[in-house]
């Protein structure tokens, strides 16, 4: 009997051994990229602060040989994507790297080690002058997208995000991250603004637009210049149908990083639209509002009262390095807009700036999708109650301890542009 027992419990670890060997892990399965919006949580454990990266690095961990590689961005700071793109490089993908002229880390020099700086070979990281398509002081490659030619078993892979590989935008503030998978039509118009940046020549004219499905986008500059979320604002309505909006309000709502004098016309419109009935509120920063678009928002109105406003920026020791901000350039809207009623996203790069509006290299993704939609209100919410402050008054100006004024440091140019817009206020 004491026999038999040893065997049984033999067969049955061994079994059980057997059964953890075969059964493959999560981590172990195949990743493909799937459709959808991504949120961090910079207020969150680390996994939630680094889901966008986590998309970005796993995506480039699942491109095969033979494939291509395309990344534009700002800010690059993270060597576990730079490790990545360098393997990704070995194994044969060709990895093509462009990014700001003010950029610099030692992730960056790794990367540009590996793959070197020959645009014409198959792999590179490369700069533009300022901007790719303008040589306008403190203009820069300000979007940021992430191309796969295939990933897992997707095709024709296209990332476009707010935030960068970077560890401001990580851990530091709240961005979104939009991938679309098997779509060519997006990934071939992404792919030829790439290589149109490439190119490193003035185009302030070069806008045009793409759409497919539920999404379009629209790539910058513009000449004759036109602000595409004043467009949008211009024409909403603030009755709309029972069913949508709040109580037949239209529901407008902004998330937004930088949000500067220049752009005064975008605060008024979004005050009138308050004062006309839309249900309107405002997420953005105090260190990068200017307080005139502040004060603008916070005007009461007679039969509404006052806008929802709220500062997200959190700088304990005000040396300009914020804790923690929202680093979206999101404008969703539920109700009336566009001629009819329906729930649209607006999001991408570009700030309410200056240089966001006419020289950057920046763009506005439009997202007609209803769970988009409600996945970026509940996001807007959440900072709103966990990580902001709603303002009742124009907030003093911030005098800061030192002489920092970039999560990244400034070149004296943006240096200039930066202050310029800022300091118009009064």
């Amino acid at each position: 009997m004491k026999r038999l027992l040893v065997t049984l419990l033999t067969a049955i670890c061994g079994a059980a051994l057997v059964g953890a060997y075969l059964v493959p892990t999560a981590e172990a399965a195949p990743y493909t990229p799937k459709n959808g919006v991504v949120f961090n949580n910079s207020s969150g454990p680390k996994a939630s602060e680094r889901r966008i990266q986590t998309t970005i690095d796993q995506a480039i961990s699942a491109t095969p040989r033979g494939a291509t590689i395309t990344m534009a961005m700002y800010l690059f700071n993270q060597y576990s994507t730079a490790d990545r793109l360098i393997s990704a490089h070995r194994r044969g993908v060709n990895v093509q790297f462009l990014i700001d002229d003010g950029a610099a880390h030692g992730a960056l020099s790794k990367l540009k080690k590996a793959l070197g700086t020959n645009k014409q070979a198959r792999s590179f990281v490369t700069k533009c002058k300022r901007s790719c398509m303008s040589n306008t002081a403190g203009s820069t490659i300000h979007v940021k997208y992430y191309l796969f030619s295939q990933s897992g078993n997707a095709k024709n892979v296209s990332i476009i995000s707010s935030a960068n590989p970077h560890g401001v935008n990580i851990y530091n503030s709240f961005n979104n991250s939009h991938t679309i998978v098997n779509n060519a039509v997006m990934y071939n118009s992404l792919r030829k603004y790439f290589a149109d940046m490439l190119k490193d020549q003035t185009n302030l004219s070069y806008y045009r637009t793409t759409r497919t499905g539920a999404y379009t986008v629209y790539f910058y500059p513009r000449r004759p210049v036109r602000i595409h979320y004043l467009d949008v604002l211009k024409t909403v309505k603030c009755q709309t149908a029972k069913n949508m909006g709040s109580k037949g309000r239209t529901v407008v709502r902004l998330g937004m990083w930088g949000f500067t004098n220049p752009r005064m016309d975008v605060a008024k419109k979004l005050w009138s639209l308050h004062n006309a009935g839309c249900k309107v509120d405002v997420t953005l920063n105090r260190g990068r509002a200017s307080r005139t678009i502040m004060r603008q928002l916070l005007v009461k109105s007679k039969k509404h009262g006052q806008m929802t406003v709220a500062d997200a920026w959190r700088d304990k020791n005000r040396n300009d390095y914020a804790e923690s901000y929202i680093h979206h350039k999101a404008l969703i809207v539920n109700g009336w807009v566009e001629g009819r009623n329906q729930r649209l996203v607006y999001t991408g790069s570009q700030n309410l700036t200056s240089n966001g509006s006419l020289y950057n290299d920046d763009m506005v993704l439009r997202i007609a999708h209803t769970p988009t939609y409600f996945a970026y209100s509940k996001n807007f919410s959440y900072i709103q109650k966990k990580a902001a402050k709603r303002l009742r008054s124009t907030p003093p100006p911030i005098v800061l301890k030192s002489k920092r004024h970039d999560a990244r440091g400034l070149t004296p140019d943006q240096y200039t542009d930066r202050m310029t817009e800022l300091s118009i206020d009064s």
